[in-house]
This record gives C-alpha cells, sequence and structure tokens, in this order.
C-alpha cells in the first residue's frame, strides 16, 4: 500500500496525480486504470440509477470484494489477466452514490487487493473475486459504510454463492504471527509521539540514514512505525516515528508508494540539516588542519574498508591519489580488485562520481567495489574532531550504469 493513502479516508480522482506521478486522474473517468505496474479500480456501489446494461455487482462479503468487469472484457482480456498473475498492485477505490444533490463524490480508500478466483461461467463481464489484503477490522465509519453495503436483493445473482468459505491470507497471517491491524489508540499513540519528538523522524536510529528531518509543518509525512511488525505491539521500545521516505526503507514496505514531490522536499531539508552541520563544524575549526572536514570524513571511511577487506583475508594497498579509486587489495587465487571509497555524513542515496572513477570502473579488464560509508558523525574529542559511526553499504563487481548517473557539470567550449 501507499501509505501517502491513507486507508479510510477520501480521495477525488485529481487528488491521485501526485500519489502515481501521472495526470491521467484529470480527464479519466474509466472504472479501471492502468499506470506503470499498477492498476486502480474506481467503484461506485449504488447503481440502480444507472443504465441496465451497467448494473454490476461490486460489493464487499467479509475481507473479499466481488466485482464484475466492464462488459468488453472476459478473463484472458490483457488487463485482467496482469491481475490474475499477480503482475500489478490493484489499489481499490469506492464510494456508494457517484452524486449526491448533484455533486459528484469522492472515493473511500480501501487498500490493495489481490486475485482469489473468477466464476467460469462469466464473460463479458466476467466475475471475480479479489482478496482485501488490507482489510480493517476497526474501520472508521465511511469505511464500514463500504464494506456493510450490499444490492439490493434482486440484483444479486443467486448463481454466484457465497464466499464464506474463503479464508483470506491475511487471516492466516494474523493467526500463525499474531500481527492483526492497528490498535483501536493507534492514532492516539501517533499524536502523542508527534508532540514528544516535536514532529521530528527518528530514522536515524533503524539504520535508513542519517535523518533528524522536522515536518511540523507536513505532519501527514510522519508515520508510527512498529519495529517487529506487529502492530498491536505499542510497547516504547516497539515504536518509531518515522518520516515517509524512512518508511519506506523498512523491509515490509518497499513497495508503497511516494509522490516524488514529497521525497524530493524530504530530501531538501535533509540536506540543509547537512549543510548546517558542516557549517558548525567549520566554524568551530580552531587550526588549519581541522578545516578539510571532507578529508577527515573519508580518512575514516578509507580506514573503514581496509579493514573489511583485510579480515576477509586481502592484501591492501593505498594507491596514489589518481582520482580512480582508493585501494587495490590482492588475494591468492583471486583477481585483483579495486576499491572506490566514499564517506558521507549524509544518508549516502547519492554519492559524487569524477569522470577518472567512472571510466575506471567500467574498464572490464579489472574489477571494482563501491564501498560507501554513510550517515557518519563528525565529534569533537580533545580538541579535535573525529569521525564516528556511520553505516557500510558494500557494492561488489560494481559497474555505474548510465541510467543512474546524473550530469552535474559540463565543459563548455567557447567558439
Amino acid at each position: 500500500m501507499s501509505q501517502m493513502l491513507i486507508i479510510g479516508n477520501l480521495y477525488k480522482r485529481i487528488d491521485l496525480n501526485d500519489y502515481f506521478n501521472t495526470k491521467r486522474f484529470s480527464s479519466s473517468r474509466e472504472g479501471i486504470l492502468s499506470i506503470d505496474n499498477n492498476i486502480i479500480l474506481f467503484c461506485t456501489l449504488e447503481k440502480s440509477l444507472k443504465d441496465k446494461q451497467f448494473h454490476y455487482n461490486d460489493y464487499f462479503e467479509n475481507d473479499f470484494f466481488r466485482w464484475d468487469s466492464q462488459n468488453p472484457q472476459h478473463i484472458n482480456t490483457p488487463m485482467i489477466q496482469k491481475m490474475v498473475r499477480g503482475e500489478v498492485d490493484i489499489y481499490m477505490f469506492c464510494r456508494i452514490f457517484d452524486k449526491i444533490k448533484g455533486r459528484s463524490q469522492p472515493f473511500v480508500y480501501c487498500g490493495l487487493l489481490e486475485f482469489s478466483e473468477h466464476f467460469e461461467n462469466t464473460s463479458r463481464p466476467v466475475h471475480i473475486i479479489f482478496e482485501s489484503i488490507e482489510y480493517q477490522d476497526n474501520p472508521n465509519l465511511k469505511l464500514k459504510e463500504i464494506y456493510d453495503w450490499r444490492p439490493s436483493g434482486k440484483r444479486i445473482n443467486p448463481k454466484r454463492k457465497s464466499v464464506s468459505y474463503k479464508i483470506s491470507k491475511r487471516k492466516k497471517f494474523s493467526n500463525l504471527n499474531n500481527v492483526g491491524n492497528y490498535s483501536i489508540d493507534h492514532a492516539q499513540i501517533r499524536e502523542r509521539l508527534l508532540r514528544n519528538l516535536n514532529y521530528t523522524c527518528q530514522g536515524s536510529e533503524l539504520g535508513t540514514g542519517k535523518c533528524d528531518v522536522q515536518l511540523k509543518e507536513h505532519p501527514e509525512w510522519l508515520y508510527l512505525h512498529h519495529i517487529n511488525g506487529l502492530l498491536s505491539d505499542n510497547s516504547p521500545s516497539n515504536l518509531r516515528l518515522l518520516c515517509v521516505s524512512c518508511f519506506q526503507r523498512q523491509p515490509l514496505n518497499n513497495k508503497i508508494k511516494v509522490p516524488p514531490g514529497v521525497i524530493h522536499e524530504i530530501d531538501r531539508k535533509r540536506a540543509k540539516i547537512s549543510s548546517d552541520v558542516k557549517k558548525r563544524v567549520s566554524n568551530k575549526n580552531e587550526n588549519p588542519y581541522e578545516n578539510d572536514l571532507n578529508e577527515i570524513i573519508q580518512t575514516y571511511a578509507v580506514n573503514r574498508a581496509i579493514k573489511v577487506y583485510e579480515n576477509s583475508m586481502y592484501v591492501v594497498n593505498k594507491v596514489s591519489s589518481d582520482n580512480k579509486f582508493n585501494l587495490l587489495c590482492d588475494k591468492k587465487g583471486y583477481q585483483s580488485r579495486k576499491i572506490l571509497v566514499k564517506g558521507s555524513i549524509e544518508s549516502g542515496e547519492v554519492v559524487t562520481l569524477n569522470k577518472h572513477e567512472v571510466i575506471s570502473a567500467r574498464d572490464q579488464s579489472s574489477i571494482t567495489d563501491l564501498f560507501i560509508v554513510h550517515s557518519i558523525t563528525v565529534e569533537k574529542v580533545d580538541n579535535k574532531f573525529e569521525a564516528k559511526g556511520g553505516t557500510i553499504k558494500h557494492l561488489q563487481n560494481w559497474v555505474p550504469s548510465q541510467d543512474d548517473l546524473t550530469p552535474i557539470q559540463y565543459n563548455y567550449i567557447v567558439p
């Protein structure tokens, strides 16, 4: 699920442009949209006022959703097959009425769906049963209305048996792991943490890089994270307040979608924090040997790399500063490895490479590893600045792809 899309909240179509990085929601009125590896379903449940050809049977039955496709579609329609094979994420938006007193109604976000089965005797439209894998045991009022709604008795096809025989994966997983949904006081706990932490992300405590970004003006970008995955475990040691960027990096959340504009703004705030740290450290320097903060950080990172490779029984040699790589490692019976080391007090998601480093790494006659030590802290000890901590990111047999490189400077020959 996109954690920026909150289950039970109301959304207009146009609101979704940023979440899926598109402009198609502004003009489309289709009930099913395919965008990248996502399929978005829009269902208006009450169809009694529509033409008979549009009297689809769409409704929840416990934590399964019964859905009729569009009239031309059958089980082998390519878009339907993508859902059947699990090749796409299926996002569900429902509303009961399309208009009330002439005003178009927003949709309630119901979370992700997963294909369960289809009724073989149905085609054009095909009747499909989805599992609601994010079904809420304690829904808010709007979502409960969606869950409870049923079409009038005459419109329910008697040949379509109940799905009460089905046991969802969600329930099986909950029974096995005691995970379940958020506790009923989830919102109050989050609000308390927001105030106590002054709306500041705790991502630095979970290995997601240096992130102390403060989001007081955007509290909706901060989420309550349960470290052990048990949503009912609200013990203080299990809770961290994370910005959506750090939340997305946690193992169970790597598929969530966050609007690019949000990520950009958080990165901008992080960069400002890093810049302020550098300025504070620079202003406190008391002699010329402490002026080069980058050298302190880089030397620390190189020494970390040396220890790692020596522990792997390599003979490590520092190379002269030739703007290509930092270490040359040899081990009997193995090909030599060039090691490019990058140290940073930032999150390590982006590192700066020069032209010679890229050319050297792409040289097929040798092996290059990229060794990054990010989120390093710099402290003053005995009147000297020292680098400490940091997280290692180790890319072996590394060849930088052109798609991952962004030009930041050009030399222009003046005519």
